[in-house]
């Protein structure tokens, strides 16, 4: 394991979608095998009519000092993982694809 990330899941910006400052950020923190927090990952808020009337999301990626170029696109590949797990609905029943 190269990297561990880690989310509070008791974070405001979870459960609520107003531009409060304890809301409009969301944080996953990149860490060490050991534990040691080395960069972090969040979810910024884009404000009211980008989050009402479209499906985008903001994130902020703040890279380890140390991490490879693989590293990189890994932690990449994280933040878009972090998006379809929290923060995409899931599709329709009805919906075939």
């Amino acid at each position: 394991m190269v990297y561990k990330i880690s989310g509070d899941c008791c974070q405001w910006g979870l459960f609520c979608n107003c531009p409060c400052d304890k809301c409009a950020k969301i944080l996953f923190t990149i860490k060490t095998p050991e534990g040691e927090p080395v960069g972090e990952i969040f979810k910024i808020y884009s404000g009211v009519m980008k989050e009402m009337f479209t499906d985008t999301d903001n994130f902020c990626c703040v890279f380890p000092e140390r991490a490879s170029p693989e590293d990189k696109a890994l932690l990449l590949a994280s933040v878009l993982f972090i998006d379809f797990r929290y923060f995409e609905s899931s599709p329709s029943q009805n919906n075939p694809m």
